[in-house]
C-alpha cells in the first residue's frame, strides 16, 4: 500500500464542503421563494372559501379570524361584490371578491 492510499486529505474534505456550501447557498433562496409562493396560495385558497361562506352573513354573524377584512363594494353599475383583504407573504395585502347576487 502507498502513502497516497491512505484515505482524503486535509484540503480534499475541505474543498468538498466548499462545494456543498455554494451549492446550498444557490439552492436555498429558491426553495424559499417556492415556500412563499405555496403560503400564498394557500392563503387565497382560505380566503376564497371563508368569502364563499360568509357572503349574506351580516358582520354580527361573522367569524372570520382577525386578520381578515370584509367589506363590501358597489359597482357603478350596480353590481355588488363582497372582498375580504388580508396579509400576505413579503407585507403585501391581498385581496379577493365575489359578485354578490341582488335579493
Amino acid at each position: 500500500m502507498s502513502m497516497g492510499d491512505q484515505g482524503f486529505v486535509l484540503y480534499e474534505g475541505m474543498l468538498s464542503l466548499v462545494i456543498i456550501g455554494i451549492l446550498t447557498s444557490m439552492i436555498l433562496p429558491a426553495v424559499i421563494e417556492i415556500q412563499q409562493f405555496r403560503i400564498a396560495v394557500s392563503d387565497e385558497r382560505q380566503a376564497i372559501r371563508l368569502l364563499s361562506y360568509e357572503i349574506g352573513m351580516s358582520e354580527a354573524d361573522s367569524d372570520l379570524p382577525d386578520y381578515y377584512r370584509k367589506f363590501e363594494l358597489l359597482n357603478s353599475n350596480g353590481t355588488a361584490f363582497t372582498c375580504l383583504t388580508w396579509p400576505g407573504a413579503k407585507e403585501l395585502d391581498h385581496e379577493w371578491c365575489l359578485e354578490t347576487l341582488q335579493q
